[in-house]
């Protein structure tokens, strides 16, 4: 393993990012395990690895968010896996709640090139199986276009109805199944030197309306993703106005997470020397963007106060204050992802479940309209200008909905799905607003919209969440 790691750095360069995994059991036989994230990875790189690593067993793979696969590590997120001939699907299941779907936005327009592959899809199941027929809102003999909306990753959904399954026993709804799995194995494996359409291998599969769905994923780049983190600003962010409102409110978060980035090591011993003084705890290292590249950057959970922002600013170089520990969300914290986008007097936040593919949110109720609710609704209508109210979704005849959560009084505001891929740019114009709360609550639910919560200022009801 530490000749694997050695023959890593020699290729890759350094990789602070690799994690050596010991055998929980080496008396059983378990190995000892090298894995390390490669955003970017070239195809010449890797095929230098693959020679030079041609020694040891080694795989690779779709890269997924620390989130995911820490969801894996802890065993909140299984896998139940259908083999087939050389090739293995697999269902996403999590321990609390059973199988999970991810969230896809579908096409109902396919190519040309897809239609023949469908074509391809089709026969290569009937010829296995009769009774195996493709159906989609396209009609028969057709898969649905998809778009992972999570990673921007493209791909076919293939589903097969339920009156196939009817009448079978267990064996016998196994064995079909796996009959399925051997076809689209067939075509992946036939299609894996087409010059304009090759299938990847990591294919999904799953039970819905009592049919069969395959999820095959196509090998191109990756186009649409939702919007995510904000790139890290070159300096000291947040804005200490924004972060002071925020450390002056109740209830929303536990501690502060400090992220230090820097070409090389005096930021992150100044961090180390400050954080042995401040009693600041170790966290986990992320991936977070700054100039246009992503970077893997220490990072410690320290106390949501004022002398945790003055040791930062001491710091010098680049350095993120982000919250850490969320209120309401204490036991999901280790597989929540975070986006992030900080204004000149807020925070705007946006929190998703890594094992179910979908955001949290507050959970909040209707409300009757208060008196106080011009007060801030007519800021936060200049503040996005004419265009963007124009894109809002009326509520009730209103173009917010008035919501509540316990005593936090707030507006939600839903955008047409056409103002997602600008999302940061509407959240930064609502994290401006001096009249409302330093918390901005996002979310990008599947009906493709874009939701923002705005706050009045007060209230301290603990934060509940679904």
């Amino acid at each position: 393993m530490l000749d694997a790691l050695t023959t890593l750095q020699r290729v890759a360069g350094d990789v602070p990012q690799a994690d050596v995994i010991e055998p929980f059991d080496p008396e059983a036989g378990e190995p000892w395990e090298l894995r390390c994230d490669l955003p970017g990875l070239s195809a010449d790189t890797w095929q230098a690895l693959r020679d030079a690593l041609r020694h040891h067993e080694h795989e690779l793979s779709p890269g997924a968010p620390p989130e995911v696969t820490r969801a894996d590590d802890l065993g909140v997120r299984l896998c139940d896996w259908l083999d087939g001939e050389g090739l293995s699907a697999r269902m996403i299941v999590g321990t609390s709640d059973g199988e999970q779907s991810l969230d896809l936005r579908r096409s109902p327009r396919a190519d040309a090139d897809i239609e023949v592959l469908e074509r391809q899809l089709a026969e290569a199941l009937h010829e296995a199986h009769p009774s195996l027929r493709l159906t989609s809102d396209r009609g028969h003999d057709t898969v649905t276009p998809v778009v992972h909306r999570t990673s921007g990753r493209l791909g076919l959904e293939l589903y097969i109805g339920p009156e196939v399954w009817q009448g079978l026993n267990g064996d016998e709804v196994l064995a079909l199944r796996r009959t399925a799995v051997d076809a689209l194995a067939s075509v992946v494996h036939e299609r894996r030197l087409h010059p304009t359409l090759q299938l990847a291998p990591d294919v999904l599969w799953g039970t819905r309306l009592g049919g069969m769905v395959l999820l095959v994923w196509i090998v191109a780049a990756h186009v649409g993703a939702l919007p995510g983190d904000e790139a890290v600003a070159t300096g000291l962010s947040p804005h200490p106005v924004a972060l002071g409102r925020l450390l002056a409110t109740e209830g929303l978060l536990h501690d502060l997470e400090v992220q230090v980035l820097g070409t090389d090591h005096d930021a992150t011993t100044e961090a180390v020397r400050a954080a042995g003084g401040q009693r600041w705890r170790g966290g986990l290292p992320r991936w977070v963007r700054h100039e246009q590249a992503w970077h893997f950057c220490p990072t410690w959970r320290a106390s949501a106060d004022v002398h945790t922002a003055s040791v930062v600013d001491r710091l010098g170089g680049t350095a993120r204050l982000v919250p850490g520990l969320l209120v309401g969300l204490e036991e999901e914290d280790a597989w929540l992802l975070r986006a992030h986008v900080w204004g000149t007097h807020a925070l705007a936040l946006r929190v998703r479940d890594a094992v179910r593919d979908r955001d949290v949110v507050p959970a909040v109720q209707d409300r009757p309209p208060a008196s106080a609710d011009p007060a801030l609704m007519a800021p936060v209508f200049q503040a996005l200008g004419a265009e963007r109210v124009t894109a809002l979704q009326p509520h009730e005849g209103l173009p917010v909905r008035p919501v509540q959560q316990g005593d936090r009084m707030g507006l939600q505001l839903s955008f047409s799905a056409e103002v997602v891929p600008g999302a940061h740019e509407v959240l930064r114009a609502l994290t401006g607003l001096e009249q409302a709360a330093p918390w901005v609550d996002w979310s990008l639910p599947r009906s493709g919209a874009l939701q923002a919560i705005v706050w009045h200022p007060g209230g301290s009801s603990p934060r509940v969440w679904r």
